[in-house]
């Protein structure tokens, strides 16, 4: 039993400085990861902003309105990017398009959208938006993962989802009517998504947010050479 219990012991330690090891490991992929991430999402928003000064405020704004709406940080510079594209032709002011962000991450937690059907639904909505108009698979996208958008459309325009079906088959739901009921409802859509309690995912995905901020604004190449 003596001599069982020693191997015990030292099996355990040996297990112990592993489990050590490999959780530092992980933990500087982690780092690494968040860091990149950082990096590639202020590329992004670089592309799309006239100067660097525009795209550190538009950087910091995505950031603060992805801890407001409790939304992966990726998710909504994403939305973002792709919205500023696809409405260029709407001449849209920045605030303008940050409001429509704000109102479109907020629908989607007040219609219960998970991660993926909220990506899904926001790649339908950019598609939509791009070709000017509203209508087909992306309207029925739209009405099964994200049917708050199409209430704020129905609220704005006075009409029940089957009048917006029509109207979406003739063409009517254009990229202008869409983006300007989302910002004339945003401060609807804020309230209510205002009463949505904060889960403990929610709290995760703030905390998530946080690392990749501060992460990639530390300098993480003297550890990549020291690992190295």
């Amino acid at each position: 039993l003596a001599r069982s219990s020693d191997k015990l012991k030292s099996n355990f330690v040996g297990l112990r400085g592993i489990a050590g090891s490999l959780g530092a490991a992980l933990a500087f992929r982690g780092v690494v990861r968040a860091a990149d991430t950082f990096q590639l999402l202020n590329a992004r928003i670089a592309l799309v902003s006239d100067t660097t000064k525009e795209a550190e405020q538009t950087y910091g704004d995505l950031l603060a309105m992805s801890q407001r709406t409790r939304s992966e940080l990726e998710s909504t510079i994403t939305l973002y990017t792709r919205l500023d594209r696809a409405t260029e032709a709407l001449n849209l002011s920045n605030n303008d398009l940050l409001t429509t962000t704000e109102a479109i991450s907020q629908a989607f937690k007040i219609s219960g959208a998970s991660t993926a059907e909220a990506g899904a639904a926001a790649i339908q909505l950019s598609q939509a938006m791009a070709s000017g108009v509203l209508r087909g698979e992306e309207f029925n996208s739209i009405s099964e993962q994200a049917p708050r958008i199409l209430q704020a459309l129905g609220d704005e325009l006075g009409k029940t989802t089957g009048e917006l079906r029509a109207m979406a088959k003739q063409g009517l739901l254009t990229a202008n009517v869409v983006s300007s009921a989302l910002i004339n409802q945003s401060k609807v859509i804020q309230s209510e998504f205002e009463q949505i309690p904060v889960t403990v995912g929610d709290a995760l995905v703030q905390l998530a947010n946080d690392a990749t901020d501060a992460f990639g604004r530390t300098d993480v190449s003297p550890l990549v050479d020291a690992v190295g």
